[in-house]
């Protein structure tokens, strides 16, 4: 489990809600050279840290399955951990490949909950 360290840094977007919950957004230099991976989250103290200059792609792919982590834990699914990778491709994959339509959904969800005051 990764513990909040020194040089960890207020990323732009500081919350990030997964599975309910508020999760503290941290950026680290290096992270990836250090850990092998570009993010990581820590679901007991809600954070989760990523490498300063991960590029895009893999910043949503991290968050994807980091969110997917969050839930699985959450909810006590017991989804393993080869398999969570495996449903993270494939998620994706289907955001990526249909950006207009999450787009759209999202805009559209993001009025309804607005009104309704969430």
């Amino acid at each position: 489990m990764i513990k909040k360290a020194k040089g960890f840094k207020a990323a732009p977007l500081k919350k990030f809600k997964m599975g309910g919950y508020l999760y503290d957004v941290y950026l680290k230099e290096d992270y990836v050279k250090l850990h092998k991976v570009w993010g990581a989250t820590n679901l007991i103290e809600k954070f989760m840290v990523f490498d300063e200059a991960c590029p895009i792609r893999e910043a949503l792919a991290t968050v994807v399955h980091e969110g997917m982590e969050a839930v699985n834990f959450q909810r006590q699914l017991g989804v393993d951990h080869s398999d969570m990778v495996n449903l993270e491709d494939g998620v994706l994959a289907m955001m990526v490949d249909n950006p207009d339509f999450f787009i759209k959904a999202l805009k559209e969800i993001k009025k309804e909950n607005k009104e309704r005051g969430d």
